[in-house]
């Protein structure tokens, strides 16, 4: 069973998503928005994924381009701040899903599990 940046990647490509590896524990993926203001806009995602994936949870993604502006003290969906991990041209969207560890192990666990969170939070923004 793999673990870490492969079982996410996996999952990924399971869904039907091609993956780029961003060295370290990075990856990223493009994504189009579904609904809510960004509607139909692409993106990359990148997600910076636990050794230990599927026991610990992602934390929040990074998107590029920055959809909102840069507030690391807001609250709710007006919160981002500086990518530090991905670049320049990235922001990053701290949105645990739950509470991280209680809300995540609520869920199954999984690629797919995260990527309803991540709908979420791009469908809301």
């Amino acid at each position: 069973m793999a673990f870490g940046k492969e079982a996410f990647s996996e999952g990924l490509t399971e869904l039907g998503y091609t993956v780029e590896d961003r060295g370290d524990n990075r990856i990223a993926f493009r994504y189009v928005i579904g609904a809510g203001r960004f509607k139909g806009r692409e993106i990359l995602v990148g997600i910076e994924v636990p050794p230990d994936f599927n026991v610990t949870c992602p934390s929040g993604p990074h998107i590029s381009p920055r959809l909102i502006p840069i507030n690391p003290n807001g609250t709710a969906n007006d919160r981002a701040a500086e990518s530090q991990s991905f670049g320049a041209d990235w922001e990053y969207l701290s949105r645990p899903l739950g509470d991280q560890q209680q809300g995540w192990h609520r869920t199954k666990r999984n690629v797919k599990s995260y990527m309803r969170h991540l709908k979420r939070i791009l469908e809301t923004l």
